[in-house]
């Protein structure tokens, strides 16, 4: 099932497990067949800024992550008119076998139109409503890009955009997707084990967010769940503090080190967005 994370595309039989999974273990209706001859690829001229695209690759990261949230889409990206006059697809992702390249990045539009069709995305395109498009500041977004260009994909709070309630965020299998799930419980002890095991690991996944959370820093893992108890605050309630998009991570640009915002796709969409001016006054937090 994972083996197209290995591959430049996506192998028939691959795909066809993968659709099996789906299938069997998401609360989804039935995935069929499309008719590639509706396929169409928007003429560059129609796409503005702020425009999205969203993108499942059936290689099993994908569709993993599609089912942890809910979602039929394993990745999300933006449209930008840079001030050069080129349409480029914004993103933050990582490099793997199927896209070359790393971070919070742009890619010119054609090329990126390459590397998805190489690579068996199968993309959705949604473009603003005329009203969503009124409010977008161009210029903002541009500054926004540049601003984390180069920062490493969100890493370090990608767990905590998923797992932030107290039981309803966790991935369940059928029957009923309610009865078998899993838990917190299992989590916490995972996380302390891996502590003394893989200790950056868990720095990366879990410490930091964690510590923010606290308002704390340098905590390792059991020294966040005493702090926790010393708080009145349960471990499992730890996950349910909400990420705030003003928190700075210790991440890399560029690989080297750097202080900056940890942005997986979705929230680095969502983020630009904001900075963009697409909220208005209301008070949201993408992260």
């Amino acid at each position: 099932m994972f083996l197209a994370e290995f591959t430049t595309s996506v192998p028939e039989k691959v795909a066809a497990l993968n659709i099996d999974m789906m299938d069997k273990y998401t609360n989804f209706d039935k995935i069929v067949p499309r008719d590639t001859s509706l396929n169409k690829i928007p003429d560059k001229k129609d796409v503005h800024s702020g425009d999205s695209f969203y993108i499942m690759r059936l290689d099993g990261l994908n569709p993993l992550l599609g089912w942890a949230m809910g979602s039929t889409t394993g990745h999300v990206t933006t449209a930008l008119w840079m001030e050069d006059g080129e349409l480029y697809v914004c993103e933050s992702t990582i490099a793997d076998s199927y896209w070359p390249t790393d971070h919070v990045q742009k890619t010119k539009w054609e090329t990126w139109l390459e590397q998805a069709e190489a690579a068996d995305f199968q993309v959705v395109y949604v473009p603003l409503n005329a009203e969503a498009r009124a409010k977008y500041n161009e210029t903002a977004a541009i500054e926004f890009f540049k601003e984390n260009e180069g920062l490493d994909y969100g890493y370090r709070n990608m767990l905590w955009g998923w797992i932030d309630t107290l039981k309803n965020n966790y991935p369940c299998v059928p029957d009923d997707y309610s009865t078998v799930c899993t838990q917190w419980e299992f989590f916490e002890p995972l996380f302390g084990m891996l502590d003394r095991k893989a200790p950056e690991l868990v720095e990366m996944f879990v410490n930091q967010a964690f510590n923010f959370r606290l308002g704390t820093s340098n905590l390792r893992f059991p020294e966040i769940l005493e702090e926790a108890s010393n708080k009145g605050i349960a471990s499992v309630e730890i996950p349910t503090i909400p990420e705030q998009d003003s928190w700075m991570y210790q991440t890399t640009r560029d690989g080297e080190p750097a202080v900056g915002r940890s942005m997986v796709c979705c929230v680095y969409v969502c983020a630009s967005w904001k900075a963009a001016g697409l909220f208005g006054d209301n008070e949201v937090n993408c992260g």
